[in-house]
C-alpha cells in the first residue's frame, strides 16, 4: 500500500509540474496581451481626445478670425468706439489666436501641419494691417485721435491705430470718401481674398489632423481587437488546463475526502464509533490513518471530560442554591430594615417641620444623622453583596459628603505614610484646622436661580397612596401633604382598586409588597382602566436587589422610589411628573454650617427661593448627610 502511495505521489507531482509550465506559459501570453491591449485602448482614447481637441482649437482660430473681422466692420458701419475697443482687446489682451497657436504648437505637430498654421498666422497678420487702415480712415474722418480718450486702455489702442500712417491718397480723402473708403476696404475682392488666405490653411490642417488622428485610432482599434482575440484563445487554454487540474484533484483528493465525510456524517459518528478507510494520494491516505489514531485519544479525552462535567455541574448547582439563599435573604433583610427605617427618617423630618425649640432641633438633627448613618451601614453591607456577584454599579452624584468624610478620615490616618501635603494650624482654645487638597469633579451651577415650585401650591392635586404598612402609609401621607398635595390612602390593592374606580388621580403611588396582591399586578389592573393610562403609577420599594425597576417599568408603571422616602429625592421625582410654576419667587441667601466632633466641617453657602414672608436670614446646625440632602432639595428648586 505504500508503494502504491508513492506511485500515485510521483504520477501527481509529474503531472503538476507538466500543467504548471502550461498555465505559466499561457498566463504570461494572458499578460502581454492584456498588456498591448492596454497600451492600444490607451492609445485609441488618447488619439480620439487628440482629435476631439484640435478639432475644438482648429474651431477656435477660425472664430478669432472671424471675430476681429466682425469687430472691424461693425466699427467701420457704426463708428461705434466699443467695436474698436473689442478688437484691439482681442488681439492684445485676450490673444486668443496667439493662445489656440501656441497649444497647437505644444503638441508637437508635423511639420506640414505645422506650417500651414505658420501659413495661416502670417496672413492673419497681414489682415490686421488692412483693418487697422479702415480703422485710422473711420477715427481721421470723424477728427477723432488718441487725446479724446485719455483713460483706460483705449487711449492706448488708439493710439496704435493713429501711429499707423496713412498714404498720402488716404489723406487727401474728404470725411465721407474717408467713411466709405474705410468700409469698401473691408468688403472688396482682395480683403475677401486674404481671408481665404487664412481659412484655407486652417481648413487644411483641421482636415489633415483628423485624417492623421483617424489614422491611429484605426490602427489602435486592429491591436485591440487582435489582442482580444489572443486572450480569448489563452482563455481557452486555460480553462482546458483548469479542467485537467480539477480532474486530477478530484481522482486523487476531493474523492478520498468525500468518502471521510459520508463516513463522519454517518450515525456512529454521533458515537464516535466511526473508523475511515484511508485511500487516495499520500496526504489523505496519512489523513485517515492519523484519524483513526485521534479518534481512540479523543474517546479517552472525552469520557474522563464527561467525568469532570458531571462534578462540575454538582458544584454549581450546589453554588447557586447558596447564592439563590443569599440573595433571598438579603432581599428580605433590605425590606425588613428599609421599611421601619423609612418611617423614623420621614417622622423625622415631618417632626422638625413642627414647632420646636433650639434643644428639640438638636436632638432631631442627631437622630436624622444616626439613622442616615445606619442607612449607609446597610448600603455598604448590600454592596459587599453586590460586589461578590459581580452587580455592583458606580454613579456619579453631584456632591457625595459621606465619600468625602471617609476621604478624609483615609488622609489623616495615612498622613504620615502618604506623599500628599497636609498642614495644620492649631491654637490653644481655638481649635485645629486641616488643609489639603482633593481633585473633584466640577458640578453644574446652581446659584442665583430661581425656583420652580411644585404646581400643587398653585392647584389643587390629588394622589393615591397605597401602602400595607399603616406607619410608613401616615408618614409617607404626611409628606405629601406638606408638598401641598391632597392624599387619599389605601391599605390593599383592593382598596386602592375600589377608590380608583371611583376617582381619577392625577398620581399613584404604590407599594412593590403587599399581602393581597403585589404592586406589579396592581399596577397592570390599574392600566386597564380606561381612565388611568396615562396617569402616573409610581412603585414604593424597600427592596435593594436588582432588577426591581425594570419589572416595574414593564408592569407598566413609570418610575421606582427606594425606601426609606428621603423628602428631598420624592420632591425631585414628583416634579417630573407635575409642570411647575414661576410665579412665586423671592431670593433668600442661607448660611449652612457643620461642627461636629464625629464629622469634618461642611461649610457652604446657598441661595434658594422662599415665600415672601420668611425671614431674611437663619442659622442652622446640620450634619455632613444633612447639608447634601438640604444641598438636593434646594438645588431643584434652581
Amino acid at each position: 500500500m505504500v508503494m502504491i502511495c508513492s506511485n500515485r505521489a510521483k504520477v501527481l507531482h509529474s503531472a503538476f509540474a507538466l500543467f504548471i509550465c502550461a498555465f505559466a506559459a499561457v498566463l504570461c501570453i494572458l499578460l502581454g496581451s492584456n498588456r498591448y491591449m492596454a497600451d492600444c485602448v490607451q492609445q485609441e482614447a488618447q488619439a480620439k481626445d487628440e482629435l476631439a481637441s484640435l478639432i475644438a482649437l482648429g474651431q477656435q482660430l477660425a472664430d478669432a478670425s472671424d471675430l476681429l473681422t466682425n469687430e472691424v466692420r461693425a466699427y467701420a458701419e457704426t463708428e461705434d468706439i466699443t467695436h474698436l475697443n473689442n478688437y484691439w482687446t482681442e488681439v492684445l489682451a485676450t490673444r486668443q489666436r496667439d493662445a489656440v497657436i501656441q497649444t497647437l504648437e505644444n503638441d508637437q505637430l508635423p511639420d506640414e501641419e505645422a506650417a500651414l498654421l505658420a501659413q495661416a498666422k502670417r496672413c492673419s497678420d497681414l489682415l490686421i494691417d488692412t483693418e487697422t487702415r479702415s480703422m485710422h480712415l473711420i477715427l481721421a474722418a470723424a477728427g477723432q485721435n488718441a487725446d479724446d480718450f485719455p483713460d483706460g486702455p483705449l487711449h492706448s489702442y488708439v493710439t496704435r491705430v493713429t501711429e499707423t500712417p496713412l498714404s498720402g491718397a488716404d489723406t487727401a480723402l474728404s470725411a465721407a470718401q474717408k467713411r466709405e473708403t474705410a468700409r469698401q476696404i473691408l468688403y472688396d475682392a482682395a480683403y475677401e481674398r486674404a481671408k481665404y488666405e487664412i481659412m484655407s490653411p486652417i481648413e487644411q490642417f483641421r482636415q489633415q489632423t483628423s485624417d492623421r488622428l483617424e489614422n491611429e485610432v484605426a490602427r489602435a482599434t486592429v491591436g485591440r481587437h487582435t489582442a482580444s482575440e489572443v486572450q480569448i484563445f489563452c482563455l481557452l487554454c486555460s480553462l482546458v488546463l483548469i479542467a485537467a487540474v480539477l480532474w486530477l484533484l478530484m481522482r486523487l483528493y476531493i474523492v478520498p475526502l468525500r468518502r471521510y465525510t459520508d463516513a463522519l456524517s454517518s450515525a456512529a459518528a454521533d458515537r464516535m464509533r466511526v473508523r475511515v478507510m484511508p485511500c487516495g494520494a499520500s496526504e489523505p491516505y496519512r489523513f485517515g490513518q492519523m484519524f483513526n489514531r485521534l479518534r481512540a485519544t479523543l474517546e479517552r479525552e472525552l469520557e474522563n471530560r464527561r467525568t469532570a462535567e458531571e462534578q462540575m455541574r454538582q458544584a454549581r448547582d450546589e453554588a447557586d442554591s447558596a447564592n439563590r439563599a443569599k440573595s433571598e435573604f438579603l432581599a428580605q433583610m433590605s425590606h425588613e430594615l428599609r421599611t421601619p427605617l423609612g418611617a423614623v427618617t420621614g417622622y423625622l423630618y415631618l417632626l422638625e417641620r413642627t414647632p420646636l425649640n433650639a434643644q428639640q432641633k438638636r436632638y432631631c438633627s442627631s437622630m436624622y444623622t444616626s439613622s442616615e448613618a445606619l442607612m449607609e451601614l446597610i448600603n455598604q453591607i448590600l454592596d459587599f453583596s453586590k460586589i461578590e456577584a459581580g452587580a455592583l454599579t458606580f454613579e456619579a452624584v453631584v456632591f457625595d459628603p459621606t465619600a468625602l468624610l471617609h476621604a478624609a478620615r483615609r488622609i489623616v490616618e495615612t498622613a504620615s505614610r502618604g506623599t500628599h501635603k497636609l498642614t495644620l494650624e492649631s491654637r490653644e482654645g481655638l481649635g485645629s484646622t486641616f488643609r489639603f487638597a482633593m481633585d473633584l469633579a466640577l458640578a453644574e451651577p446652581v446659584l442665583e436661580s430661581e425656583c420652580e415650585r411644585l404646581p400643587e401650591m398653585d392647584e389643587e392635586k390629588t394622589v393615591l397612596l397605597v401602602d400595607d404598612s399603616e406607619i410608613n402609609l401616615v408618614m409617607e401621607c404626611e409628606l405629601l401633604r406638606s408638598f401641598g398635595l391632597q392624599v387619599d390612602t389605601a391599605a390593599s390593592a383592593g382598596d386602592a382598586l375600589r377608590l380608583a374606580e371611583q376617582r381619577v388621580y392625577d398620581l399613584v403611588l404604590l407599594d412593590i409588597r403587599m399581602p393581597d396582591m403585589d404592586g406589579y399586578e396592581l399596577a397592570k389592573r390599574l392600566r386597564r382602566l380606561e381612565t388611568y393610562r396615562a396617569v402616573p403609577l409610581l412603585a414604593l420599594t424597600a427592596d435593594a436587589v436588582g432588577g426591581i425597576r425594570e419589572r416595574a417599568l414593564d408592569a407598566g408603571m413609570n418610575d421606582c422610589i427606594t425606601k426609606p422616602v428621603r423628602p428631598d429625592g420624592l420632591y425631585q421625582v414628583l416634579r417630573r411628573y407635575y409642570v411647575p410654576s414661576a410665579d412665586r419667587r423671592s431670593v433668600l441667601r442661607i448660611l449652612v454650617s457643620e461642627s461636629d466632633h464625629h464629622r469634618c466641617g461642611c461649610h457652604c453657602i446657598l441661595r434658594t427661593v422662599l415665600p415672601v414672608q420668611e425671614e431674611q436670614g437663619t442659622f442652622r446646625w446640620l450634619s455632613g448627610e444633612r447639608c447634601c440632602c438640604l444641598l438636593g432639595i434646594l438645588s431643584d428648586c434652581f
